[in-house]
């Protein structure tokens, strides 16, 4: 689900979203593995023979069904705008502010048998977690001649599982001819750690 609102407030234009989406996968009665306990009972019983025929084995009576449960949620909400806010000498600077919030979390539950590495063939760890996130970024762009432009931009990112980051950004672009445009970029990027 996902809403918003749009607006002007004096010079800005604005805008705010908010959203909630959801996830949910859940496996049951995934036929074909076995119990390692299970098939040890039968070849200890004489019932399971592993290197040759085993006439009196009924593979149902080793047959395990796994079983795994997961889900995954995020709730977000934003606010954006944007504004000229001072004049140049080849046009107006342009700057654009923003803040956010996420709230993510995740649970991925397996049976026990196949948590605990009973099952043959397969395993699954149970995991879950939670992630707050809150961010704020700008963005200014301005025409410093008539033929070069310049961006900054930043953002700052706090997570409550993790820590701070800072990640800046530098651009331009130049047109020394009608028929030639140069841009450059510098900038960095942060991924956070799984949850």
């Amino acid at each position: 689900m996902l809403g918003g609102i749009t607006g002007v407030a004096g010079d800005w234009d604005w805008e705010t979203t908010a959203g909630y989406g959801r996830v949910e996968a859940d496996t049951r009665g995934v036929k074909g593995y076995a119990r390692a306990a299970d098939v040890q009972a039968a070849v200890d019983a004489g019932t399971l023979n592993l290197f040759g025929a085993s006439p009196g084995f009924n593979a149902d009576s080793v047959s395990y069904k796994t079983k795994r449960d997961g889900k995954s949620e995020l709730y977000f909400a934003d606010v954006k705008g944007s504004a000229g806010v001072f004049e140049l000498p080849n046009g107006m600077a342009q700057l654009a502010l923003g803040a956010e919030v996420r709230h993510e979390e995740f649970k991925n539950k397996f049976d026990n048998a196949t948590a605990n590495g009973e099952v043959l063939g397969i395993g699954g760890t149970s995991a879950e977690g939670d992630r707050d996130t809150r961010a704020v970024f700008a963005e200014l762009m301005a025409p410093l001649t008539e033929d070069l432009e310049i961006q900054l931009a930043g953002r700052f990112d706090d997570y409550n599982d993790f820590g701070t980051t800072v990640n800046p950004k530098v651009s331009a672009a130049f047109r020394p001819l009608d028929s030639l445009l140069i841009r450059g970029s510098w900038g960095e990027g942060f991924r956070p750690p799984s949850m």
